[in-house]
């Protein structure tokens, strides 16, 4: 085995051990949320946190870094798989009846009302298996069209945080909603010093006499602190 190999393993080793030092030899803070869909927790630490979820259609942990700017607290999270079901948004403007129409129309937005081009809309059923995709127009409007089938509706877009839409919700309307970018460049893969993109999912720390919480959207995580 070449020295350069070995330097790296050793170095691969140090980094996975003083992680795991970071989480088992300090305070924490855990942020709990239940609701009828589950349950989901952020574990902060010094200077990472762990987050798990379990609900009806999930179960998973996952871990990163997090930065705190003033009142707020952004998670890093290298997955995009792994986004808590907390995070979901389902704020949208229903701006027009298509009650009479065998198609319905989603379009696509960024915060500053500039259409979203190519966007992916995911059609599902009730066990969240695909049916069919759509995709934005020059326009930011994605069309399709309208099945007793239809349950579950995503907008994905790269740099966006997911959209996630119940169609029974907004069933009988055209809709508009606005994606929120939340993706920013952090975090080393390996010793080779690359780096990879890191979604920030970003909350308002409250910190009041009674209760530390964590909110955003009008969802709200309460704390109790451990000390290990």
């Amino acid at each position: 085995m070449s020295e350069t190999n070995t330097f790296q393993q050793r170095l691969k080793m140090l980094i996975f051990c003083s992680f795991v030092l970071s989480i088992f030899s300090c305070s924490k803070t855990v942020y709990s949320h239940q609701d009828d869909k589950g349950e989901s927790n952020f574990i902060v630490y010094s200077t990472t946190y762990k987050y798990k979820e379990k609900t009806k259609h999930s179960r998973f942990n996952t871990w990163g870094k997090y930065v705190v700017k003033g009142d707020s607290i952004s998670f890093l999270i290298f997955n995009s798989k792994k986004i808590p079901y907390t995070y979901f948004s389902d704020k949208y403007i229903k701006f027009r009846s298509n009650k009479n129409s065998e198609n319905m129309v989603i379009k696509v937005r960024d915060k500053s009302e500039e259409p979203l081009i190519f966007a992916n809309v995911i059609l599902m059923d009730s066990l969240r298996r695909i049916i069919s995709n759509a995709q934005t127009d020059i326009d930011g409007n994605a069309y399709f069209r309208k099945s007793p089938d239809l349950f579950y509706i995503d907008i994905v877009y790269s740099g966006y945080s997911k959209f996630k839409l119940r169609y029974q919700s907004i069933i009988g309307h055209d809709i508009q909603i606005v994606m929120e970018e939340n993706e920013v460049n952090d975090g080393r893969t390996d010793s080779n010093l690359t780096f990879q993109i890191a979604t920030a999912l970003s909350y308002k720390l409250i910190d009041n006499s009674k209760q530390k919480s964590l909110e955003r959207d009008g969802v709200v995580y309460y704390n109790k602190i451990k000390n290990d």
